[in-house]
C-alpha cells in the first residue's frame, strides 16, 4: 500500500500546468471547469499531419460526444481529439505530443471501467479506425488494434470458419482487451486473448514503429500479454492465433433461488475447474437468485452427460433452466445481445456493428475484482448471500471458472500472473440516479470487504480495473512486476506514457508528461433494465473481459 501511495504522489506531482484546474469530486467522478485549450504549438502540429482533429472550439458537439467514456459517472476533458486510421498517423500524432510535452492517450474502444483511455489535458487519440482484419493463413490473422470484438468474430467466421477466444461484448476494442488478459467463453479451451498474440506493432514514445515477436523485442511481447495497454507505447496491430469454430455450440443458463446459494455454489466451484476445457461456466449471485451459465463447444446431449455425471440432478429445484444448440457464430450473437443489448438480435451480421445496429446506452457503475485460488468456504458463501440482504441499487457477484488452457501456461511466460486461479470474481454495482452513487458504492464495498477474507488471495484482475484497489502493483502483476519494471525502463526510460494506475512499473523513473490509459476494454451493460429482468431473463455477461 505504501508503494502504491508513493507512486501516486509521484504521478500527481508530474501533472503539467494545463491540468491544474482539474479536480476529483467527492463522489469519485472526475470533474473540471472545461476542456483546456491546446498549447500553441500542439494544434498546428496535429493539423499538419492530415489527421482529423477536433477541439471544443472547432466542433463542440463532436468534441463533447467523442470525449465520453463508457462509465457515465466519469467526465474528463482532453485538450484535443485526433483520429488515426493507419499506423503512420499514430506515429505523427505521438511526435506532435512529445514535441509539445503533452501526453497522447490512445483509445480503441473506450470501455475502461475507470475511463482511463480519456485523461484531462491530453491528446485523445482515437484509433478505432485501425480496424483491419487480414487472414494470413489457416491459423493466424493480423488485426488492427482498433477493431471491435463483434466485427472480429464475424470476420474470422466468414473467412475460414475461424474463432478467437476473447470477451462477449461486441463493442469492446481489441487494443486494451488483449493487452490486459481477455477472459472469454473459449478461454478454458484455448487460453486468454492475450495468450494468442504472436506478434505486434507498437509506436513508442519517440514515434518509432517497433515490431515485437518471439525473436525480436520478445520482452515487449511478454509485457503486452497481460501487462496492460498504453504503458509502453501504442499498439497498432496484433498478429493472433485463430482456431476452428466449433461445429455446434450449446448455450445454457440455470437459475435457483438465492436461498440455495450455498449448496449450488459448493457444487459448482468443486466441479467447474475440472470440467472438459470445451465447457465454460460462470456462477452469479443476484439479490433474489443464483445462476450458472456459459457455453459448451459441443451438443446439448454431451453437455447434459457431463453435468449429470458430476451431480447436477441432485441439486435443489431450479427456478428455470435453458439449454440451446446453435452454430458458433449464433452463440456469439446471443452473447452479444445478452451482454451489450446488440440489435438487431436475430441477424449475425449485427456483430459487424454496421449501420442499423445499436448497443445498450452508457451507464453508471463501479466494479471490483478478486482472484480465487482455493474453494470459497461455507462461511464465505454465506457472506455473499448476507451482503445481498442489504443491497442498494442493482448489482451482482460473478465468478468465471478458470483452469484448462488458461492454467496450462507457466506463470512467467506472459505478464498475466494469475495462472493458478480457479476463478476470477467480479463484484459490480450499477445505478441510474447519480444521487444514489455513494449508496450503491457503499454496498459494493461491503460486499467486497465481507467476502475478501474467504478468497485466499489479495490479487485482482487488470481488465476489471479499480481505482480503489489496495496495493494494486502487487495485486495485478504479482511476481511478474519486477520484469515489467525492466521492460518499462528499456522502452520508455523517460516515462512519457505516464498514467494513473496504469502500471507502477516506473517508480524509479521521473514522469515526463500527462496521464493516459486504455486498460480494460470491457464494460457492463443493460443498466436500465429492471433488476428482475436482469436476474432471470437476461444474463449480463459483459463482465467477461
Amino acid at each position: 500500500m505504501a508503494k502504491a501511495a508513493a507512486v501516486l504522489v509521484v504521478f500527481l506531482s508530474s501533472l503539467f500546468a494545463v491540468r491544474s484546474s482539474f479536480a476529483m469530486s467527492g463522489s469519485g467522478a472526475y470533474s473540471s471547469v472545461g476542456p483546456p485549450s491546446p498549447s500553441s504549438g500542439l494544434l498546428p502540429c496535429l493539423q499538419g499531419t492530415g489527421v482529423r482533429v477536433v477541439t471544443q472550439a472547432s466542433d463542440a458537439a463532436s468534441f463533447d460526444t467523442d470525449r465520453q467514456v463508457w462509465n457515465e459517472k466519469i467526465q474528463r476533458n482532453p485538450a484535443v481529439i485526433a483520429y488515426a486510421n493507419v499506423a503512420d498517423q499514430v506515429q505523427q500524432v505521438v511526435r506532435c505530443g512529445r514535441q509539445n510535452n503533452v501526453q497522447v492517450s490512445p483509445r480503441s474502444g473506450g470501455h475502461s471501467y475507470e475511463g482511463y483511455s480519456v485523461e484531462d489535458g491530453t491528446v485523445l487519440l482515437d484509433i478505432s479506425g485501425l480496424d483491419s482484419l487480414q487472414v494470413l493463413d489457416a491459423d493466424h490473422a493480423v488485426i488492427g488494434a482498433g477493431i471491435k470484438l463483434g466485427p472480429l468474430y464475424l470476420g474470422l467466421y466468414q473467412n475460414g470458419n475461424r474463432a478467437f477466444p476473447a470477451g462477449v461484448c461486441p463493442g469492446v476494442g481489441a487494443g486494451g482487451h488483449l493487452a490486459g488478459g481477455g477472459v472469454g467463453m473459449l478461454g478454458r479451451q484455448y487460453g486468454l486473448a492475450s495468450d494468442q498474440i504472436v506478434a505486434l506493432d507498437m509506436v513508442d514514445a519517440s514515434g518509432n514503429l517497433i515490431t515485437a515477436d518471439a525473436s525480436n523485442n520478445s520482452d515487449l511481447l511478454f509485457a503486452s500479454q497481460g501487462g496492460g495497454g498504453g504503458s509502453l507505447g501504442i499498439v497498432t496491430s496484433f498478429t493472433i492465433k485463430t482456431y476452428p469454430a466449433p461445429a455446434v455450440t450449446t448455450i445454457y443458463q440455470v437459475n435457483w433461488d438465492l436461498n440455495d446459494l450455498e449448496p449450488v455454489m459448493t457444487w459448482w466451484q468443486k466441479q467447474a475447474p475440472s470440467w472438459p476445457n470445451e465447457l465454460s461456466s460462470d456462477f452469479m449471485a443476484f439479490s433474489s437468485n443464483a445462476q450458472i451459465a456459459g457455453n459448451f463447444a459441443g451438443s446439448k446431449a454431451d453437455l447434459m452427460a457431463i453435468l449429470n455425471s458430476t451431480g447436477y440432478q441432485s441439486l435443489p429445484s431450479k427456478q428455470s433452466e435453458d439449454f440451446r444448440e446453435m452454430p458458433y457464430i449464433n452463440a456469439a450473437l446471443y452473447n452479444a445481445v445478452q451482454s451489450q443489448g446488440l440489435k438487431p438480435a436475430d441477424d449475425i451480421n449485427s456483430l459487424g456493428l454496421g449501420p442499423g445496429t445499436s448497443l445498450s446506452p452508457r451507464g453508471y457503475f463501479k466494479a471490483k475484482s478478486q482472484i480465487v485460488t482455493a474453494p470459497v468456504s461455507a462461511a464465505g458463501i454465506r457472506s455473499i448471500k448476507d451482503a445481498f440482504a442489504d443491497q442498494r441499487g442493482q448489482g451482482y457477484w460473478q465468478a468465471h471458472a478458470q483452469g484448462g488452457a488458461i492454467g496450462a501456461v507457466p506463470n512467467d511466460a506472459t505478464a498475466y500472473s494469475h495462472r493458478d486461479a480457479i476463478m476470477i470474481i467480479q463484484l459490480m454495482a450499477t445505478w441510474t440516479d447519480p444521487s444514489k452513487q455513494d449508496s450503491a458504492q457503499g454496498w459494493l464495498n461491503n460486499l467486497y470487504t465481507s467476502t475478501l477474507p474467504y478468497v485466499a488471495s489479495d490479487a485482482a484482475y487488470l481488465n476489471y480495473i479499480d481505482a480503489d484497489q489496495a496495493d494494486w502493483a502487487q495485486a495485478y502483476f504479482g511476481s511478474n512486476l519486477p520484469r515489467l519494471q525492466q521492460v518499462k525502463a528499456k522502452y520508455d526510460p523517460d516515462n512519457y506514457w505516464d498514467k494513473p494506475q496504469g502500471k507502477p512499473i516506473a517508480a524509479s523513473i521521473q514522469p515526463a508528461a500527462a496521464s493516459h490509459f486504455d486498460m480494460a476494454e470491457f464494460e457492463p451493460s443493460h443498466w436500465l433494465q429492471s433488476t428482475r429482468e436482469r436476474e432471470l431473463k437476461v444474463r449480463p455477461r459483459s463482465q467477461l473481459g
